[in-house]
C-alpha cells in the first residue's frame, strides 16, 4: 500500500469495497406499489376545481375517482392486516396515533363532509404505512423508489404533450394535467433528491447491501438529469432550493471524510463561478416577475401566519379540525378580488391549525424518531442508500414544508412520503437484524471493528489505488 498522500477529485467511501447482501424477509406481492397508487390518486388532478366545490364536499367524477383508488388500497391493505399484522415499534405507534388523532379531529372540523373523507383516506395512508413497516423488505423499497422515478418521467411525457389550462399565476411553469404547478414542484424534488442518492451509489458495505432495484445506474443518471431540467421549468423556488441542499446533503455523505475539506473549497468556488455567469437568471428565476411587496411577505405567506398565529391562540390543544387551514383563512386574505390558494402554506402552522399541539406532538414524533433512526443506520453502515436518501429525501421534505404544507396536510404526496420514510427507517432496521441473525458472531465483533475505522477510511484513488 502506497504510504504517500494522493490528492485528488473527492472519492466516494468506500468505494472498492465489495456489495455484502444481507438476507430480506419475504414482503408481499404489489406492496410497493400501493403508495405510488394513492400518490397518483392524491395529487393528479384531471379537472380544474374550484376551492369553494372542494371545501363544501361536492362529489364529481374526479372525486368518484380519487376515492375508489383508496377503496382498492384499503381492501389491498386490509388483506394484508389480516395474514401478517403489525410490528409494533415507536415509528408505527406515532404513525397510527398521529393518524388517528387526525382523522377523528374531523368530527370538529368547519368543513365536514371534505374533513371526513381526508379523514377517511388518513386512515387508509396510515395503516398502508404501518404495514409498509411491518411486512415490506428492501426490495420493495427498492422497487418502490425506481417506479416512483418511471412515474414521474411519465408525468414529464404527459405535461410536454399536452398543457392544461391553467390561471393568470400559473402561465410559463411547467405541470401536467391540472396538477398545481407548487404540487409537481414538490414531487419532482423529491424525485430529483432520491435519484441523487441512487445515482451516487453505496458506500462500503458492512450489514446492509447495495439496495435493489429494477433500474441501472445509468437510467438513475439520465433520469436526475431530466427531472432536475423540468424541476427548474416549475419556477417552484422553494422545491428548487429544498432539492438543491438535499442533494448536497447526500454528497456530503457520501464523500470520505477526509475529502469534505475539499469538496466544499470546490462547492464554493462553483458557486461564486455560477453566481458570475448567470446570476441575473437566478435573480429572475427567484423574482418570477413578482414585486418586491409579494416576494418580502413570501406572496402573502406571513399575512396568513399572522392569522394562523391567532387562530392557535383560541383553539390551541385540539385544533379546529382536520382541514381546518385549508379554508378558514381563504376569505380573510382577500385583496383586490385575487385570494391565494387555502392552506397555511407551512407545514408546522397547519399541524397546529388542524389539530393543536395534540397533533403536533405526534408529528414532531415521526419526524424526530425517523431522523434519529437515519443517524444509527448511519453509525452502523456508513453511507448506503438507505442513509443518504433518507437522510436527503428528510432535508428536502422538512425544507420545502416552510413555504408549502405538504407534510402537515396529512393527505398529500409530500406527506405520504414523509410516512414512507418513517415506515423505511423499520425496513433498513428490520433488514440490519436480520443480517446480525444470520451470521452469529458478527455483531458485536464488527461494530467495534468499525468504531476503531471510522478515524481512518480507506478511499480509492483516481488510478485504482488504495490512498491512507
Amino acid at each position: 500500500m502506497n504510504d504517500e498522500m494522493t490528492w485528488s477529485a473527492p472519492q466516494f467511501v468506500g468505494a472498492s469495497a465489495t456489495a455484502e447482501v444481507a438476507p430480506t424477509s419475504a414482503a408481499p406481492r404489489g406492496l410497493w406499489l400501493a403508495p405510488l397508487v394513492l400518490v397518483v390518486a392524491t395529487e393528479y388532478k384531471i379537472r380544474k376545481r374550484d376551492i369553494g366545490e372542494a371545501l363544501s364536499g361536492s362529489a364529481d367524477f374526479g372525486i368518484l375517482l380519487e376515492l375508489g383508488l383508496y377503496a382498492i388500497v384499503g381492501l389491498y391493505v386490509y388483506t394484508l392486516l389480516v395474514r401478517g399484522g403489525i410490528r409494533w415499534v415507536p415509528l408505527t405507534i406515532l404513525l397510527m396515533g398521529y393518524t388517528t388523532t387526525t382523522a377523528v379531529s374531523a368530527l370538529y372540523a368547519p368543513f365536514p363532509m371534505m374533513a371526513l373523507a381526508r379523514g377517511v383516506q388518513l386512515m387508509i395512508i396510515g395503516l398502508l404505512t404501518v404495514v409498509f413497516a411491518s411486512q415490506a423488505n428492501r426490495h420493495t423499497v427498492g422497487k418502490m423508489l425506481d417506479a416512483y422515478a418511471v412515474l414521474m418521467t411519465l408525468s414529464i411525457a404527459a405535461g410536454v404533450a399536452w398543457v392544461a389550462p391553467v390561471s393568470r399565476v400559473q402561465q410559463g411553469r411547467f405541470t401536467w394535467l391540472y396538477t398545481h404547478s407548487v404540487i409537481s414542484g414538490a414531487l419532482l424534488a423529491m424525485s430529483v433528491v432520491l435519484l441523487t442518492a441512487r445515482a451516487v451509489g453505496s458506500g462500503r458495505q458492512r450489514v446492509l447491501g447495495e439496495l435493489p432495484g429494477f433500474l441501472g445506474h445509468r437510467a438513475h443518471v439520465i433520469l436526475l438529469c431530466v427531472h432536475v431540467v423540468f424541476l427548474l421549468r416549475t419556477q417552484t423556488r422553494a422545491s428548487a432550493a429544498a432539492a438543491f441542499v438535499a442533494c448536497l446533503v447526500v454528497v456530503w455523505l457520501r464523500v470520505a471524510p477526509r475529502f469534505r475539506p475539499q469538496l466544499a473549497g470546490m462547492f464554493l468556488l462553483g458557486v461564486s463561478a455560477f453566481g458570475l455567469l448567470a446570476g441575473g437568471a437566478v435573480l429572475a428565476f427567484v423574482a418570477r416577475g413578482e414585486d418586491a411587496s409579494r416576494i418580502t411577505t413570501l406572496n402573502r405567506r406571513t399575512e396568513i401566519w399572522a392569522l394562523a398565529w391567532q387562530s392557535f391562540l383560541r383553539h390551541p390543544f385540539d385544533g379546529r379540525g382536520f382541514t381546518a387551514a385549508s379554508g378558514v383563512f381563504y376569505d380573510a386574505v382577500a385583496e383586490n378580488g385575487e385570494k391565494p390558494l387555502g392552506g397555511a402554506h407551512n407545514a408546522f402552522v397547519e399541524v397546529v391549525t388542524d389539530v393543536g399541539l395534540i397533533g403536533l406532538v405526534w408529528w414532531l414524533g415521526i419526524i424526530s424518531m425517523t431522523i434519529v433512526g437515519i443517524v444509527r443506520l448511519h453509525r452502523r453502515n456508513g453511507p448506503v442508500v438507505d442513509v443518504t436518501a433518507l437522510a436527503g429525501l428528510m432535508t428536502c421534505l422538512i425544507l420545502n414544508g416552510m413555504t408549502i404544507e405538504g407534510i402537515g396536510t396529512g393527505v398529500s404526496g409530500p406527506a405520504l412520503f414523509l410516512f414512507v420514510a418513517a415506515a423505511w427507517v423499520c425496513v433498513s432496521q428490520r433488514a440490519e437484524r436480520e443480517a446480525l441473525a444470520a451470521s452469529p458472531g458478527r455483531g458485536l465483533g464488527q461494530r467495534r471493528a468499525q468504531s476503531s475505522r471510522q478515524g481512518d477510511v480507506l478511499d480509492v484513488g483516481p488510478f485504482g489505488q488504495l490512498t491512507q
